[in-house]
């Protein structure tokens, strides 16, 4: 009886498919919270904004908000938001770019010129920064000299909102 080993028992395989089984689960169980991880990291990230501005008198069909990154234009044929309420939130915003936003009123194919623009860098927020256009930019957006798209229809009779501002930023 030296030389013979003792034969493997079947409670070895078994106990091998066992191990397999709980190291797959483990591993999968990892890879699953790495995914949630950079799924959720990925949207914390992005950038939301809350717009307000005070409703114009009379009140028109309704506004259009428009967003542009720094460096870039606005192009008045792709508004980000159009509503009927005077405050809006934007959301999924890429981080790292400032954006600037102007709103505008309109009654049909007629719109108001930009409202005051507001700027909001989602990296790093240390302010959050408003200014009035100044006569230059309004002049070359309402000529279409210096925007995407075609020149919209401005007219001098709507109301130009001027009250835009960030309520807040995350």
């Amino acid at each position: 009886m030296r030389g013979l080993r003792p034969s493997r028992q079947p409670e070895n395989a078994f106990h091998r498919l066992y191990c397999l089984t709980k190291i797959s689960h483990s591993l999968l169980a990892i890879l699953c919270t790495l995914f949630v991880i950079g799924f959720v990291s990925t949207h914390a990230m992005a950038a939301s904004v809350h717009l307000k501005w005070d409703p114009t008198d009379p009140a028109p069909d309704g506004y259009r908000v428009l967003i542009r990154a720094a460096g870039s234009t606005y192009n008045y044929n792709t508004p980000v938001w159009i509503g009927t309420d005077s405050d809006c939130q934007l959301k999924d915003l890429p981080p790292g770019t400032t954006y600037y936003m102007v709103v505008r009123a309109y009654v049909g194919d007629v719109q108001s010129s930009d409202s005051n623009e507001v700027s909001y860098p989602p990296a790093a927020e240390t302010n959050l920064e408003t200014s009035a256009p100044s006569a230059e930019d309004t002049a070359s957006n309402d000529a279409g000299t210096s925007i995407s798209g075609d020149a919209p229809n401005v007219s001098p009779d709507l109301q130009q909102i001027t009250t835009l501002q960030i309520v807040s930023g995350e």
